[in-house]
């Protein structure tokens, strides 16, 4: 297993994050044991979770908890030798006081998470969802005065804009609070919004980026076929509105994926792997699973390199987003200066 450094915090994560999305439904707690047991034993250090999280039954504004006290179930014997991230703000109840980034919201969900995740401390916690309803300033008051506690060791978000990213990094430093550490966007061969100016950012402030969904729900599997029903026990049979997009132009690409990661004699989950966690500036990448069987499939992708020449065939078939009204900069290449876009780099 290979391990990055999460952003400017010292603490060492395993390239592959464990995401317990799945926790609850269709993991029951026994399940969900054998498969943290079996991803520590992999060299897997860092666990994602979110107070919302309980499992594929979850609702808009249902209570949550599952997946942390199911979590932290697994990890009550380990917890040394985990990272654990949660993140706060999406709603846990239908009320108004149920969710956003308020100061007594943060408070009473940092404690419930603490007592599922039955752990003194938490490693990382992020944002989950920016709140319009109050200043970024006052979210991060109080996650300074978390890390000064020593209730949680470095703090993110996720789903954030990047100028939002930007501000709140810009106003930690000016108050001495701790800087955002981690930026957790949405990342993968169909939606790669991230490289326009999530990763920039994230490069130009030292920040950690653990991206997720690298499948697009299982889409880039291979586990769909062209003209059949998807298949039982996949994201798409449990929640359709998850995986959208399958036609026939869809299918096409994915038929060339495959002979792609063929030529390499890789699966097509190990292909798409390497090209997440190839040298894009991307710390780790949570992937969700319900066995340990199906982890395996994707960890032999976390070593391997993918040929230059793939990279301009990958960005043929699913083509890199492209900049509108966006700044442009001045370049200085061999032959002089240029005016172009601003683009992410590969490495």
């Amino acid at each position: 297993m290979e391990y990055a450094v999460l952003g400017r915090s010292g603490i060492h994560v395993s390239r592959l994050a464990l995401g317990t999305m799945t926790f609850g439904n269709p993991l029951d707690e026994q399940q969900c044991r054998v498969l943290v047991s079996h991803a520590l034993d992999c060299g897997i250090n860092f666990f994602d979770t979110a107070n919302v999280y309980e499992g594929y039954g979850r609702t808009f504004g249902s209570s949550g908890g599952l997946g942390e006290e199911m979590l932290g179930k697994a990890l009550s014997e380990h917890r040394q030798k985990a990272v654990l991230c949660t993140k706060f703000g999406n709603p846990v109840g239908l009320g108004p006081l149920d969710a956003g980034l308020s100061v007594r919201h943060l408070e009473r969900q940092l404690e419930n998470s603490l007592r599922r995740l039955r752990t003194d401390w938490i490693d990382v916690v992020l944002a989950h969802r920016g709140d319009s309803s109050l200043s970024v300033e006052e979210v991060w008051r109080v996650f300074d005065r978390w890390v000064q506690s020593g209730k949680v060791l470095c703090v993110g978000v996720s789903n954030w804009a990047a100028w939002r990213v930007s501000q709140a990094t810009e106003l930690a430093t000016r108050h001495d609070w701790m800087p955002p550490c981690v930026t957790s966007p949405k990342y993968n061969m169909i939606d790669r919004f991230a490289e326009l100016e999530q990763i920039p950012c994230a490069a130009h402030y030292g920040m950690a980026v653990v991206t997720y969904q690298p499948f697009e729900g299982g889409l880039l599997t291979g586990k769909y076929r062209r003209g059949q029903p998807a298949p039982a026990g996949s994201r798409a049979s449990e929640k359709p509105d998850w995986v959208a997009g399958l036609n026939d132009s869809v299918f096409e690409k994915l038929d060339a994926l495959q002979k792609l990661a063929e030529s390499l004699q890789m699966t097509l989950p190990q292909y798409v792997m390497s090209w997440v966690l190839s040298p894009r500036r991307i710390t780790s990448v949570v992937v969700g699973c319900r066995s340990p069987e199906q982890l395996d499939s994707v960890l032999a992708g976390v070593d391997r390199r993918l040929p230059p020449e793939h990279f301009d065939r990958i960005d043929t078939l699913f083509p890199p987003p492209k900049i509108v009204g966006t700044e442009k900069v001045l370049r200085w290449k061999k032959s002089g200066w240029c005016v172009e876009s601003e683009l992410a780099e590969r490495g």
